[in-house]
C-alpha cells in the first residue's frame, strides 16, 4: 500500500473521490424497484414503455 505521504493531497482527494462514486453506483444497483420483483430489466422497460404508450393513446 502507498503511504499517504508518498501522494500529493490531489491524489489523494482524487482517489477517495473515486472510490465514493464507486461505493454509491454499487449500492444503486442493488437496490430493487418496488412492484416488479421478478422482473429483469428487459421485461421492466418493455412493460413501463407498454404503459406509457397506452398513456398517450
Amino acid at each position: 500500500m502507498v503511504s499517504r505521504a508518498a501522494l500529493p493531497e490531489y491524489k489523494v482527494s482524487e482517489l477517495c473521490s473515486a472510490n465514493k462514486r464507486f461505493q454509491n453506483k454499487k449500492k444503486q444497483s442493488h437496490r430493487k424497484m418496488t412492484g416488479l420483483d421478478s422482473f429483469i430489466v428487459g421485461k421492466a422497460i418493455e412493460a413501463f414503455q407498454r404503459v406509457h404508450q397506452a398513456e398517450i393513446s
